[in-house]
């Protein structure tokens, strides 16, 4: 088995825990045996390069060769496999998250691909698979010239634990860490939503752009450049522009954004106005996207948050997001 089946194995040790269903090669007893195959169906116990474990409903643990070089370890070869649904592996939600905040420019690499926006973030790195078809080495120096055609560093978003000793031991770092949190979406909600936060009322205003005055807020809350942002924030089919408002002044104290692709939504942008901080209104704009999310008949909802955000964690678990997974940004120490 060649690494280029590797890009068909979705997985990664960030899906560790989860139940995958994976199709083998049985080993031949001589050479002139035909292989047949055969399915493994249980909690993914373990994965590193040329073994992979699966503990059954039995408790019995069943060792399997997994790219690349299988076949090194004696083990029959895992030619397929896939996170069971309704779940889903990292790599596979991070292909979705893409959707959500889609990157103007392009260009793959194997299954990575190298992005670019000129916004910073996510739409500015590289969505790191499992096999860019080459040496790793040689695939950083590819992301290195592309970025450097747009005066730009490259950045690597990584599923964690994955390739975490070799970018090391290549001359990159970590600059920061997030998780992705998915949830259940809320039930089906009116065209008109109120709610009560404190003893203010506010009312929800979807629309499918946003103003000027959104875009001022979100501007508020982390500079860009509203020409390069407003691209990626409209991309996506399936959109709405959450604003907000204090039902009496018609004042904007929030706004949010969330987008609907292949069967989930994703939640960005929540921004509170300062002035109306710690006071709920987060939490009422995240069960709002929820909601919006149901309407789109998606089941499932995921945002993202950086780990070193300790409140932003209480509030969306207290909304029922649990971690689905940690992938971390690395860039060239030099």
């Amino acid at each position: 088995m060649t690494t280029a089946n590797h890009r068909h194995l979705p997985l990664t040790a960030a899906d560790v825990g989860r139940r995958v269903s994976l199709r083998s090669l049985r080993l031949p007893a001589s050479p002139s045996d035909a292989s047949d195959a055969f399915d493994t169906v249980g909690i993914l116990r373990s994965l590193q390069p040329g073994r992979v474990e699966i503990e059954r409903r039995d408790g019995s643990l069943v060792a399997l060769g997994w790219p690349p070089h299988p076949s090194d370890s004696g083990l029959a070869p895992v030619v397929a496999g896939r996170v069971v649904p309704p779940e889903v592996s990292a790599i596979e939600l991070q292909r979705i998250a893409q959707r959500g905040w889609p990157p103007r420019e392009s260009r793959r690499l194997g299954d990575w691909e190298l992005r670019w926006s000129d916004t910073g973030g996510r739409s500015d790195s590289v969505r790191v698979g499992v096999d860019p078809g080459m040496p790793l080495a040689l695939a950083l120096d590819a992301a290195r010239e592309w970025y450097s055609e747009r005066d730009t560093i490259p950045s690597l978003q990584v599923p964690r634990p994955a390739l975490t000793p070799e970018l090391r031991a290549l001359g990159w770092e970590v600059t920061r860490s997030v998780a992705l949190m998915t949830a259940a979406n809320a039930g089906a909600h009116g065209s008109e939503a109120t709610i009560q936060a404190t003893t203010q009322t506010l009312e929800f205003v979807h629309t499918f752009e946003p103003d000027n005055e959104w875009l001022g807020l979100l501007h508020d809350d982390e500079p860009f450049e509203a020409a390069s942002l407003l691209p990626v924030l409209v991309a996506p089919t399936h959109v709405t522009f959450l604003s907000a408002r204090d039902s009496g002044s018609g004042a904007l104290v929030g706004i949010g954004r969330a987008s609907a692709a292949q069967g989930w939504s994703g939640i960005t942008s929540i921004v509170v106005a300062p002035t109306w901080r710690r006071r709920g209104v987060a939490s009422h704009l995240t069960e709002e996207l929820l909601r919006w999310g149901a309407t789109q008949s998606v089941p499932r909802s995921y945002l993202q948050v950086l780990e070193t955000n300790e409140v932003a964690h209480a509030m969306y678990a207290s909304a029922g997001f649990v971690t689905h997974h940690h992938y971390d940004y690395w860039r060239p120490v030099s």
